[in-house]
């Protein structure tokens, strides 16, 4: 902190000194003794001010919500009578704007923090309208600047002190990296962090856990009896280097085995837990929780999230994302009646589009068409990009289907697309991700009930689990073939997204109930299969004609 520019001439010295103001008072002269003292006290040779914290951009609506922590890393209190927070627009010279300004009763003991802003905590609530950047925030009295931070693309030097900060990501606070921690650039001393506030900044212990979204890395709509597995990130956001066997975690109210290892500052790890899905659907949350000893900020020590378990009343059915004629759709089936007021569709990207008021009677068939064509669901927002090529990888794109809630309720992975063919639900009964082929008919079935069912599919009995984990189960899954009303031989063949044959085997039926076959979850080159969806099919000669049967299965690491 350049202690020069935060002086307006040289404190005197002594108690008197310190408390020496530009004030008036009156004497009752009879008496002799001071009946009225008013005025604004300069900061004491022993504080000092500084901007510690601020959050700009929070999560949610920014309108009262937005706030500003001080901190006086000085010895003595600091009064903050007349002491300006201030705003500046850093797209021209000298655009500030007062925010707050303190009055009489306001002070900041020494090592000490004072919030302005949000008036669920702050020490002076007030309504604070701060820009997202390239802006700045400045603490000034009587004309004399005494601290200011920047962030953002700023060129205007009075907006920021040495060099801007980054932008902070939303819901993250611009926070010195010690409290009062100042070398009068804002680019050393400020970093991006979980808001404190009126709490220290970097506490010697704190730890912080939080889900790494299942929209991300993991199938969202569960199946009700299956296993979820659940990725949680631990930072250690404290001064001092974490010993994880002193932390106790807990997943879905059930403790877990310890951690082990040690955790440096700044660092962060990730582990997975799993958790037994319940049998019944429904909407369900699942909370994390971990608990440590003399951590500095619980706050951050649990997260949560909520999950769709079963098929939902609204699912995807088919999707046209490479159009001949330019007209991108999407199609929703709906099991029962249901209102789609607010649910919404997101892409990979985070393009996102939300459904207006209307009811979708039971078992319809309906689309949403890029141009809001006549006879399609009405909807607002910005249409999902449907990516139609995989950029060398299996995915071109993903769909997430959320209810009013914001909860996924179905979601889809698709390949490369070719010209106007779209890609259907291979089997309506499998949800949250599911199997899709490439339609045969061009253009798609748009609005067509049972169109996901393919032609070649006779048989809809289940003959695998909906998934299974090569590392819980190295050598494979089971594939059951029917044989109870005795075919004469049987072929097996998987399949990727794209078409590709993976693995096949055939056999001779020999039992009256069932065949079974094993595949280990290796392609073609001996090696295990990338983790994603992959199709099973079995076919049964009967002598007198064949039958197929087609399921989906994920397969996990």
């Amino acid at each position: 902190m350049d202690t020069r520019k935060r002086c307006s001439r040289p404190a005197p010295s002594g108690l008197a000194g310190e408390a020496e103001a530009r004030f008036r008072f009156i004497l009752a002269p009879a008496l002799g003794v001071v009946v009225g003292l008013w005025g604004s006290f300069p900061l004491p040779a022993g504080a000092a001010l500084v901007i510690n914290e601020v959050v700009y951009d929070p999560d949610g609506p920014d309108s009262g919500r937005e706030w500003v922590e001080l901190y006086n890393s000085g010895t003595w209190p600091a009064p903050l009578e007349g002491v300006r927070i201030e705003s500046g627009n850093g797209s021209a010279p000298d655009q500030w704007s007062l925010e707050w300004e303190g009055g009489p009763h306001d002070w900041i003991e020494p090592r000490g923090w004072f919030v302005v802003g949000d008036s669920t905590f702050a020490h002076a609530p007030a309504s604070l309208s701060l820009q997202n950047g390239p802006d700045g925030v400045r603490l000034s009295r009587e004309g004399l600047v005494l601290d200011t931070v920047g962030w953002g693309d700023l060129e205007i030097a009075e907006y920021f002190e040495g060099s801007p900060t980054p932008e902070t990501n939303k819901s993250e606070s611009l926070s010195r990296s010690a409290d009062g921690f100042d070398t009068d650039d804002n680019g050393a001393d400020f970093l991006g962090a979980v808001p404190t506030p009126g709490r220290a900044n970097r506490p010697a212990v704190d730890l912080a856990i939080d889900i790494v979204g299942p929209d991300r890395l993991l199938p969202v709509a569960a199946w009700p009896g299956s296993e979820l597995r659940v990725p949680v990130r631990f930072t250690n956001r404290g001064s001092d280097v974490l010993d994880l066997l002193a932390v106790a975690v807990r997943v879905g109210g059930n403790r877990t085995s310890g951690l082990r290892g040690l955790l440096a500052p700044a660092s962060a790890r990730l582990d997975t837990f799993s958790i037994a899905i319940p049998e019944r659907p429904q909407v369900a949350g699942i909370g994390v929780h971990a608990t440590l000893a003399e951590d500095g900020n619980p706050d951050n020590d649990r997260d949560s999230l909520r999950i769709s378990i079963g098929r939902g009343p609204l699912s995807l059915a088919e999707v046209l994302p490479r159009p001949s004629d330019g007209e991108e759709w999407i199609e929703l089936s709906a099991d029962v009646e249901v209102s789609v007021d607010g649910w919404s569709l997101e892409d990979a990207s985070g393009s996102r589009l939300v459904l207006s008021a209307t009811t979708v009677p039971a078992k319809a068939h309906v689309l949403l068409s890029a141009s809001h064509a006549p006879g399609t669901l009405d909807w607002s927002g910005a249409w999902p990009s449907l990516n139609d090529r995989a950029g060398g990888g299996v995915s071109a794109d993903s769909l997430f289907l959320r209810d009013e809630g914001g909860v996924v309720r179905d979601w889809m992975a698709y390949g490369f697309a070719e010209l106007d063919r779209s890609w259907v639900r291979l089997d309506p009964s499998v949800f949250g991700g599911g199997a899709w082929m490439l339609d045969p008919h061009p253009g798609g079935t748009p609005g067509v009930a049972g169109d996901a069912v393919p032609p070649a599919v006779e048989s809809r009995e289940r003959i695998v689990p909906s998934g299974f984990s090569l590392e819980r189960s190295p050598a494979g899954t089971w594939i059951r073939v029917s044989t109870e009303h005795a075919p004469l031989d049987f072929q097996v063949r998987v399949f990727d997204l794209m078409g590709r044959p993976i693995w096949s085997t055939h056999g001779r039926a020999r039992n009256r109930t069932e065949e079974r076959c094993r595949w280990d979850g290796r392609g073609p080159d001996g090696r295990l299969v990338p983790q994603g969806v992959y199709f099973i099919e079995t076919e049964r000669d009967w002598g007198s004609g064949r039958d197929r049967s087609r399921q989906s299965v994920v397969v996990g690491r």
